[in-house]
């Protein structure tokens, strides 16, 4: 009976939950609640993981850290992880992470388990992100080392990896090559090297950081060898090691696009710990996405496409430059909505007037 009602609550979760970076812990937090809710009830002991939730929560929300309780659960979950990795077969499984979880909550733990928890916790009262304090975290199927200050990856960019992967352009079998600029941790390009087993891949940032990160992380998946990464500033002029390569298929990138007046709003957790590199794009927010359509002349084949994630203001005022412009031969193909329905992605294709006449 318990089983059945879990299984209701898993399912109701996957459609419930946003894909993106909580969905696979808010998933199994979901489920630690309902088991805990429906055993029996157990005092807190101070070795215990039940006294522990409690006791950083309430520091965590002292401090302003959002889903507070959320943050200590997810931090537990990655310690418990951690502690019987090698021990507990299929641990990264849906029922193994519930079956480790439901047997720890009232289990006594060692000092240095608690220890190591109270630590990160500190972390995150810091308003570090967990994303770094626990130093890893899920983008579609895959979890990824996670090093500040290297941009961590949003929700919204998977929705960006998905709208490539079923684009009418490509097929699954296809021998693309692609450039994504401002690599980050790697996320998009070995997602879509993944996606596309055939696939090729340049990928650049101005981080050496984030470099490193990516090639890191393009290992984990066994795709570093379909993936060359480079350390670059992006300008006006086309790089020399891109100029011998051959014309790519398309180009993608989630760029610096916030707005410079509004740099000094961002949360803590954004302002204090994330490189501004790759957050501030200029007074319009759009000085890096502008160097890469006016590179398309020299980076695109023919028909080559260019798909961005913005700002929500972005969409509209990319396609009126556009318009503005047309000797670019780049043209606004499509504009797409995220998860709340907010313009967010930016679809061209580069249309060489020569291979138009």
């Amino acid at each position: 009976m318990q089983m059945t009602s879990f299984r209701k609550i898993v399912t109701l979760g996957r459609q419930s939950l946003l894909p993106g970076n909580f969905h696979h812990s808010l998933l199994m937090v979901t489920a630690t609640r309902w088991f805990i809710a429906h055993s029996p009830q157990v005092p807190s002991y101070p070795n215990t993981l039940s006294s522990l939730v409690p006791h950083w929560t309430e520091i965590l929300k002292k401090g302003c850290v959002a889903d507070a309780e959320i943050n200590v659960e997810i931090i537990l979950l990655y310690m418990l992880k951690k502690s019987v990795r090698g021990n507990l077969q299929n641990e990264d499984t849906d029922s193994g992470k519930v079956s480790l979880l439901r047997k720890s909550y009232h289990q006594h733990v060692s000092t240095e388990f608690i220890s190591e928890v109270n630590e990160l916790c500190r972390k995150r009262a810091q308003r570090m992100p967990v994303q770094y304090v626990i130093g890893e975290w899920d983008f579609r199927d895959m979890t990824l080392k996670m090093v500040p200050p290297v941009f961590i990856p949003r929700p919204e960019t998977e929705m960006l990896v998905e709208l490539i992967k079923t684009s009418d352009h490509l097929s699954r079998e296809d021998e693309v090559k692609f450039l994504e600029v401002g690599c980050g941790t790697g996320a998009i390009s070995i997602s879509l090297l993944r996606e596309f087993p055939k696939a090729s891949a340049v990928a650049i940032d101005s981080s050496m950081d984030a470099v490193n990160l990516t090639i890191e992380n393009s290992k984990r998946y066994h795709c570093q060898e379909r993936l060359k990464t480079y350390h670059h500033h992006l300008d006006t002029t086309c790089p020399e090691f891109l100029s011998v390569l051959p014309r790519f298929d398309f180009i993608v990138s989630n760029p610096p696009y916030i707005f410079s007046k509004d740099m000094c709003k961002l949360e803590p957790e954004i302002s204090r710990y994330e490189d501004h590199r790759a957050l501030d794009g200029g007074p319009d927010g759009m000085n890096v996405l502008r160097k890469i359509v006016r590179l398309s002349d020299y980076l695109l084949k023919p028909s080559g496409m260019i798909w961005f994630e913005t700002d929500s203001n972005h969409p509209k005022m990319i396609k009126e430059w556009l318009e503005n412009e047309p000797d670019l031969d780049v043209k606004h193909l499509n504009s797409l909505t995220d998860f709340n329905q907010r313009p967010r992605f930016v679809q061209l294709c580069y249309q060489p007037s020569s291979e138009l006449s």
